[in-house]
């Protein structure tokens, strides 16, 4: 309600200030444009025959000096047809323009131009035909330029400007008839002057008046222009010069005149007060001046090229004024209770010429600039908001949204009127939304076709069309869908607990259906299309009782009433219940998702940060340690009982701990690391962003103050200043607002005993010596004050009125920078923490599945130390593990291989030892020693047995020596020598004792 009360009263005191001007003007637009080739200027306008004629000049330049006078034609001003050529081709001066003037008469168009040669021509158009044949008017002169047509009283005054006497410019009248067919004799009524420019006359009362600007030769008085009067009664014969303004200082130039009861009111330009400017003055109808001169435009910048109007008894002057740096047009409105000042929004180039004319009471102006010639009229039209339409046009019991587009408008937008209706007819006409709203939902009472109309109204009056959507409303809710379960068992239960259930629905329209799945009856009110099919079978439901809910859903979007059915499911055994929870938390699982914070802090909370994370960091890994010391209990006897057989060194601290513990380590001081210097980076771009835009504020609010400031300063309204500070002080940044006069006196400030004082502060002296916006202390956003002084000059037409200063805070900006601090570092710890939990978890993963090839190693080592060499190590890992793994099998391999070998070397030497025994007692163990001989003898094989042999016998007393070698070594030669000493014993056996034999 409060929003809404604002909304209005902002609209009305838009209005009310808008209704203190009485002229709403359109957006400007441009007849012609200046192009590469050509240039357009000098607008005037006229009405012949119900219909304005828009005349200019055209210049092309690729056609040398040439000029063509071209015009538009309108029948209300604001549409216009041409540009039409009047086929008249003018060579002019260089560097200047022809003059011309154009004039209506009883529904003809009269037309005076001036020419390169000197002479003026003129044309005639009626408005039942074309342009006549231009003719030479004979003035007498040898060069006239500049040239005016007045028709007064229904005869034909035509003005020019030529050389006279010592070659001062004087301006000649010259008689002449209706068609311009026969010319009086020209006459120079300024004479005895220096120089007369732009008459101006009037036909009142019987009498001519012509007035004009002269000044007086050097040495009869000082040479300023004057303004004087001369009166005639017969066009021909006038009265000597009256000087009208002669009493006043300055120059005073291009003289305009109203006369209305007996009175003449004189308009000029003059330079009395060091600006040029537009003055007023009153007299009698001989030229007796009635009071003092009276400046109208109000402003201290120069004007030039004023045209005054006269509509309702309300006087409008016009001019150019140069305030802003570039003439832009003005108006003066003089009204009983009324006298206002408004600027004309053209643009930003600066105005040449202009013309002003009226229609139906309206104003319009036709201007020229560097773009071309540009028209500027009344708002007469309001163009309609641009609806969005939306695709739906079905309307159900919560209606629809309707959004559409502001229009632009020149004088404003006074807001909206809309209807919706039945009525295909009725049209909307009153104001019921402001222009602020551009979106409004509509609900219908009941079915049918209903019209959504709209349409919008400006602050000049105007209604735009008006823009019509037709809906279908249907507000009558669908039936309720009918529900029948499929595959129930004799209890009622659905087998296999898989739930079936199809349905169908009698409505029409209906497009889809909302349900759910509850242990309750639930209500469904929101319109979702969860199915549009008429059939859903469900799997994943736990045991027990539930309620099926379901609603119709049709295509206006009304939802019919719900359908609830109760139905059983069998309770599952635990381990599929335990599979089926498995499954759901797989199809539901969603991960964690931790926002982006950026934060920093001071050093001190850096180390105890740090502290406390390596605490943390501490019991976690000590946390662990004792987790898996418990788990590997049960191998521990083990391992000690193969260490105690082998000689082993215990394990104390597994590879797998030592690498988890590594990899967190990486894990916790990248993660601080990057947090820290991030945050770091982040917060000074932060505040940096803060302090530009606390600095843009600041600025666009002094310059706003400083706008404020200027029109209070000039128009001495306190109450407008007091009230803008109150305004600005809603801003907690700001903690004062000072507006100073020239001498540092203070006109206005937030705190109100501090008026009047006369400040003489550093701040203060620096802002009254510097024209641009000061800031003390210098801004650095990378070391930001507590608070900062604005100060900036307020100007008005190139001089300085006055000061405003504004105190700008940046608490705002340390504590929102200290509030990030905070939320930051619980950020911070929350994000270490499940970094930390997600990296042991990760590292025990990890280390498991690295550790594991490792572990089959060295148990396969193991079994293998223990004497299965038919063991097979199986590491599937293709990297140096599985590398190490299969060079202990190939090792394996080999050493089984060897130990075969060493089988059959040991049954082999066995072998050649039985022999070499057999060999040994085949050799004569001792000697023979008696009285007469003594022999003996030692025998040792090389490599076990041998071939060497040798036996000494006794028979007979005689005695025998045997000696032999067998060539080669080993079980061959052993042989050879069982057989020799075979072969031997049995020859001597058998009596054969003689060697030879």
């Amino acid at each position: 309600m409060r929003k809404k009360f604002l909304i209005f009263l902002i609209l009305f005191l838009f209005l009310w200030i808008s209704a203190y001007s009485k002229d709403y003007w359109d957006f400007p637009k441009y007849l012609v444009k200046n192009s590469k080739n050509s240039y357009n200027s000098n607008p005037k306008v006229v009405l012949s025959d119900g219909k304005y004629f828009i005349f200019y000049v055209e210049k092309v330049e690729s056609a040398g000096l040439n000029y063509s006078i071209k015009y538009f034609t309108s029948s209300d001003l604001m549409n216009f047809d041409g540009p039409i050529s009047t086929g008249i081709d003018v060579r002019a001066i260089s560097g200047f323009i022809p003059q011309y003037d154009v004039v209506t008469y009883n529904n003809k168009i009269y037309l005076i131009w001036d020419n390169i040669d000197g002479s003026l021509k003129f044309s005639i158009k009626p408005s039942d035909a074309d342009w006549s044949k231009p003719k030479v008017i004979e003035t007498g002169r040898a060069f006239s330029f500049a040239p005016n047509i007045f028709i007064l009283n229904g005869q034909v005054f035509i003005t020019y400007h030529t050389e006279s006497i010592g070659r001062r410019i004087d301006f000649f009248i010259v008689k002449s008839d209706q068609g311009l067919n026969r010319f009086g004799q020209s006459k120079r009524i300024a004479d005895e002057f220096a120089g007369s420019f732009f008459p101006f006359m009037v036909y009142r009362m019987g009498k001519y008046y012509c007035f004009w600007q002269s000044r007086p030769f050097a040495e009869k008085k000082t040479p300023v222009f004057d303004i004087y009067l001369s009166i005639s009664s017969d066009g021909d014969n006038w009265s000597p010069p009256i000087n009208l303004t002669g009493d006043l200082s300055g120059e005073k130039k291009f003289p305009q005149a109203i006369i209305k009861d007996r009175n003449i009111e004189l308009f000029y330009s003059s330079d009395k007060d060091g600006t040029l400017g537009i003055y007023r003055r009153f007299y009698s109808i001989e030229g007796i001046p009635n009071g003092k001169d009276e400046k109208l435009n109000g402003s201290i910048a120069n004007i030039s090229n004023y045209r005054f109007f006269i509509r309702d008894d309300t006087l409008y002057v016009f001019y150019l004024d140069e305030r802003e740096g570039v003439y832009k047009i003005y108006y003066r409105v003089f009204n009983p209770g009324e006298n206002y000042e408004y600027q004309l929004k053209t643009s930003d180039n600066p105005i040449f010429k202009y013309t002003v004319t009226a229609d139906n009471g309206a104003l319009a102006v036709f201007y020229q600039n560097k773009i071309g010639i540009g028209w500027i009229g009344p708002d007469k039209t309001a163009l309609p908001p641009m609806v969005l339409a939306p695709k739906k046009r079905i309307i159900g019991k919560k209606g629809i949204e309707i959004k559409w587009r502001r229009p632009e408008d020149s004088s404003g937008l006074l807001g909206y009127c809309y209807l919706f209706t039945e009525d295909k007819v009725v049209e909307p006409e009153i104001v019921n939304l402001p222009p602020e709203i551009n979106r409004l939902r509509v609900i219908g009472d009941k079915d049918g076709e209903y019209y959504f109309k709209i349409r919008s109204k400006d602050v000049a009056g105007n209604l735009s069309t008006v823009v019509n959507l037709k809906f279908e409303v249907d507000v009558t809710a669908p039936q309720p869908p009918k529900l029948t379960p499929s595959g129930l068992d004799e209890n009622g239960y659905f087998k296999n607990n898989r739930v079936d259930f199809r349905w169908g629905c009698v409505s029409k329209d209906v497009v889809g259906y909302n349900y759910s799945i509850t242990k309750y009856p639930s209500k469904l009110t929101k319109t979702r299309i969860r199915t549009k099919s008429n059939r859903i079978i469900l799997n994943n439901l736990k045991g027990g009782i539930w309620y099926f809910n379901i609603a119709s859903i049709d295509r206006a979007g009304n939802i019919s009433e719900t359908v609830h059915y109760k139905f059983k499911l069998k309770l599952l055994p635990s381990n599929k219940v335990l599979k089926e929870k498995k499954k759901e938390e797989k199809a539901v699982w969603v991960p964690w998702i931790i926002s982006k914070e950026t934060f920093s802090y001071s050093p001190i909370i850096s180390i105890l940060l740090y502290l406390v994370l390596g605490l943390l960091f501490i019991f976690v890994m000590i946390s662990s340690w004792l987790l898996f010391r418990e788990i590997s209990k049960r191998r521990v006897g083990k391992m000690e009982e193969v260490a105690a057989f082998m000689q082993v060194r215990k394990k104390r601290l597994g590879l797998r701990f030592k690498f988890s513990l590594l990899i967190v380590s990486l894990i916790l001081v990248i993660t601080v690391g990057i947090s820290t210097v991030l945050s770091y980076v982040t917060i000074n771009k932060e505040k940096k962003h803060l302090a530009t835009q606390m600095i843009d504020k600041a600025k666009i609010t002094l310059e706003n103050i400083t706008n404020v400031a200027r029109e209070g300063i000039l128009s001495n309204d306190e109450l407008l200043l007091v009230s803008v500070i109150a305004k600005t002080m809603e801003n907690k940044d700001i903690k004062y607002t000072i507006i100073l006069d020239n001498n540092n006196r203070v006109i206005a400030h937030s705190d109100i005993k501090q008026k009047g004082r006369i400040l003489n502060d550093e701040v203060t002296l620096k802002a009254s010596k510097t024209d641009h916006i000061l800031i003390e202390p210098a801004f650095n956003p990378d070391n930001l004050a507590k608070l900062y002084d604005f100060a900036s000059p307020v100007f008005f037409a190139n001089k300085r009125i006055g000061t405003v200063r504004l105190g700008y805070s940046t608490e705002s900006i340390f504590k929102a920078l200290e509030e990030s601090r905070k939320d930051s570092i619980y950020s911070t710890i929350i994000v270490t923490i499940i970094t930390i939990i997600i990296g042991i978890i990760s590292a025990v993963l990890m280390a498991t599945f690295t550790i594991k090839p490792i572990k089959i190693l060295a148990k396969g080592a193991y079994i293998i130390g223990s004497g299965n060499l038919d063991y097979k190590i199986h590491v599937k890992a293709k990297d140096e593990i599985g590398i190490l793994a299969d060079e202990f099998n190939r090792m394996t391999e080999r050493l089984a291989q060897y130990q075969k070998e060493m089988e059959k070397k040991a049954k082999l030497d066995e072998q050649i030892e039985i022999a070499r025994s057999i060999q040994q007692n085949l050799i004569p163990g001792g000697g023979i020693d008696n009285d007469f001989v003594s022999i003996g003898g030692f025998y040792k094989a090389a490599t076990g047995v041998g071939g060497d042999y040798y036996d000494f016998i006794m028979k007979n007393e005689k005695y025998g020596l045997i000696i032999s070698d067998v060539a080669g070594k080993g079980v061959p030669a052993s042989l050879m020598m069982t057989m020799i000493r075979t072969v031997f014993r049995s020859l001597i056996n058998s009596g054969v004792i003689y060697p030879p034999r």
